[in-house]
């Protein structure tokens, strides 16, 4: 019931922290989107974050290890620990190399999905952009070159964004692949 309690409490914790984090970088700098280097106070470097729509999203095991508590990831479950603690909250349940490997693998996939989710995000903004200055270019009773490049970017965009997505579609596919295999080893 202890490490249930404690369980909680760091949940809380983190959830808090990531609160603060949140609000802080909203109010220091009014983005809505991009990657973030996460610090603590003595300017130790946790992670990188990413803000999305204004909401940042941190690594778990990133946090939970920057305030000291162990975490235990098996398959869709996370168990954090107790601040300070050397015990793993699954102390019955060691993961094997090979798990191991596949729940890394998982995160630094999902790692590149939000990655790609946030670049495709920052080409849709300028995407928006480059419509109204086609738009404006249109208008001009004598275009020049100018028009023929701005499609050309936003040909280029559009590419890209399709490039990321299947990129997102194939991290997906491994990601699912990794947990059947994480599945089957339990």
């Amino acid at each position: 019931m202890k490490k249930f309690i404690a369980g909680v409490m760091v949940g809380v914790f983190l959830f808090g922290i990531a609160f603060v984090l949140s609000s802080s970088i909203k109010s220091r700098m009014n983005v809505k989107t991009g990657i973030y280097n996460i610090h603590k106070k003595d300017g130790t470097l946790v992670s990188e974050g990413v803000v999305l729509g204004g909401v940042v999203y941190a690594p778990v095991r990133a946090m939970a290890a920057a305030v000291g508590a162990p975490l235990t990831v098996e398959g869709k479950t996370i168990l954090v620990g107790e601040p300070g603690s050397s015990q793993s909250p699954m102390e019955d349940k060691v993961l094997g190399n090979e798990t191991l490997e596949w729940t890394n693998r998982i995160n630094h996939l999902r790692g590149v999905i939000n990655r790609c989710e946030v670049n495709i995000a920052l080409k849709k903004e300028k995407m928006t952009t480059l419509v109204a200055e086609i738009e404006e270019e249109k208008s001009k009773q004598n275009s020049t070159g100018r028009l023929k490049r701005l499609e050309a970017e936003l040909k280029e965009s559009k590419d890209y964004i399709k490039e990321l997505q299947g990129g997102i579609t194939a991290a997906e596919g491994e990601i699912l692949e990794l947990q059947k295999k994480i599945d089957a080893s339990n």
